[in-house]
């Protein structure tokens, strides 16, 4: 073997030696460049199947938006998404309590909290909801007078609540109210209900819809 690798003139075959390496070279180039190619299209399809699966969730929400967005604007309008109306539910009470004639009317209004399964009636696992609970303490001429201020209350405060518990309980009147005999004393907790308005964050998110 050796004496016939001896016997070859080489410098008879450089040229097409050097043609093999120039082929060989290539070739290798060319298969990395396939190889290059090859992922960038599968990148590129991934990506596409991607921005598809964007697309169709784009659209499937703006198809919601446009079905709910007359309730949406109704809620928005009725402080039930977005902050929570403390000042407005505070002014509420005190304006019921004078046109009612229901005297010491005091509540306490605590900071609100995400709502839970175990806390809330209204709790969904795919809403942000805040609970506020408040203590109301009023004095009543008759059971009635509870029933006005809660439904009044549930007409013209922002927001919606619900009664957690309401305990009544007769006292002797006092000298100073223009009662016939006896007063009832009610103390009852409340729990205001407001959601948080995820379109906020849609321009920042990149999930906003134009027209």
């Amino acid at each position: 073997m050796g004496d016939l690798l001896g016997d070859i003139r080489w410098r008879k075959h450089i040229i097409g030696l050097s043609l093999l390496l120039l082929a060989l070279g290539l070739m290798i180039f060319a298969f990395f460049q396939f190889y290059e190619a090859q992922s960038q299209l599968n990148n590129s399809r991934n990506a596409f199947r991607y921005q598809q699966s964007l697309n169709h969730t784009a659209f499937d929400n703006r198809e919601t938006l446009t079905n709910y967005l007359d309730t949406y604007n109704d809620f928005k309008a009725n402080g039930i998404i977005g902050e929570a109306q403390r000042l407005q539910w505070i002014e509420t009470l005190q304006k019921l309590s004078n046109n009612y004639l229901i005297p010491r009317v005091q509540f306490t209004l605590e900071g609100a909290n995400s709502a839970t399964e175990t806390t809330s009636p209204y709790w969904h696992t795919d809403i942000n909801m805040l609970s506020t609970p408040m203590r109301l303490e009023m004095r009543l001429s008759h059971e009635g007078d509870l029933f006005r201020l809660m439904s009044a209350l549930q007409k013209q405060a922002l927001g919606m609540f619900s009664i957690d518990t309401c305990e009544l309980q007769s006292v002797e009147a006092r000298e100073d109210i223009n009662y016939t005999d006896k007063e009832i004393s009610g103390i009852c907790y409340l729990q205001w209900y407001t959601l948080a308005d995820i379109t906020q964050h849609w321009d920042h998110e990149g999930g906003a819809y134009d027209e």
